[in-house]
């Protein structure tokens, strides 16, 4: 994954002015190659043919083939810029899988999803949650597009709608590799990072040690997680969902609440206030206040 060279950002080269890709600042080239060694390693990406156990050979071999068929279609018809885009979201979703690891420990367990996932469920990487009962599962979708928000928190509405949450066909654990099966009615959330921040994350991130260790991104995820639960498990009550969509995402949202709590009695508490004018926690609530009619979200925000 090669940063997008300089002189490919102007008119000349067939990008229009003012297009998403302008607004993306530049990042270090080390930070493509950093997440490229990552999401590029077959190690860290899930492995359809050792779900044998649960899918015929042929059934696997036919996700593949859609796999396949869809990469071939956004190659075909994708455009500079996408491509570009693209490679910028490689570096996010890099970023946030290796940084969070680190932020939060055994208590959020991350591994990047399927392509098959990725492709066809809209799913960036898969969390595994530690609870006072035993281990609790996620789906996370992570952005720097504004533009997204909107049709992405659609998507996760229309789930809670159609009574299904979202389904994660080939599910490996982050935590052990040979547990492989296949998850419903799993809690979907997004991640927003502004993309303002991403030079500055990417510089650090490229760095040897833990430079991140303190910084408040991990306070606004967790911050971003719990409002969008909240909004959730009251939107899923009101619409008297069944017990299959409103027990995950409560015990999702405990967890959550517990991993802040957790912060909340570090140095790291007063992180909390800093982050209140964050643009992309700020564009979240909105978001959430136009989409669901939640009193708990609306006092909490």
């Amino acid at each position: 994954m090669n940063a997008p060279n300089q002189r490919e950002y102007t008119p000349r080269y067939g990008v229009p002015p003012k297009s998403e890709l302008d607004e993306m600042p530049l990042l270090p080239p080390e930070a493509y190659k950093k997440a490229a060694a990552f999401l590029d390693n077959p190690l860290n990406n899930v492995d359809m043919r050792a779900f044998t156990s649960l899918f015929h050979v042929d059934a696997i071999a036919a996700d593949e083939r859609r796999v396949m068929h869809k990469k071939s279609e956004i190659r075909t018809q994708e455009s500079f810029e996408q491509r570009a885009i693209a490679r910028y979201a490689g570096v996010l979703e890099a970023f946030f899988i290796l940084q969070a690891g680190r932020w939060f420990g055994k208590k959020m367990r991350l591994g990047k999803a399927s392509e098959y996932d990725d492709l066809f469920n809209g799913d960036d990487c898969n969390v595994e949650l530690l609870s006072d009962t035993g281990i609790v599962h996620m789906a996370l979708d992570v952005t720097s597009s504004e533009k997204s928000i909107m049709d992405k928190l659609n998507g996760i509405k229309y789930s809670i709608d159609t009574g299904k949450l979202t389904e994660i066909r080939y599910f490996q654990s982050p935590s052990d590799e040979e547990d492989c099966r296949s998850l419903v009615y799993v809690p979907k959330c997004l991640v927003a990072i502004d993309r303002k921040m991403m030079p500055a994350l990417a510089a650090a991130w490229i760095q040897p040690g833990n430079v991140l260790v303190n910084h408040p991104l991990q306070c606004q995820i967790l911050e971003q997680l719990e409002l969008q639960l909240m909004a959730f498990v009251e939107y899923a009550a009101s619409r008297s969902c069944s017990r299959n969509v409103l027990a995950p995402l409560k015990q999702v949202l405990g967890c959550v609440r517990a991993m802040k709590l957790d912060k909340q009695k570090s140095p790291l508490t007063n992180h909390f206030n800093s982050i209140q004018n964050d643009p992309m926690l700020k564009l979240l609530k909105t978001n959430l206040a136009n989409l669901f009619t939640v009193q708990t979200y609306q006092q909490a925000a």
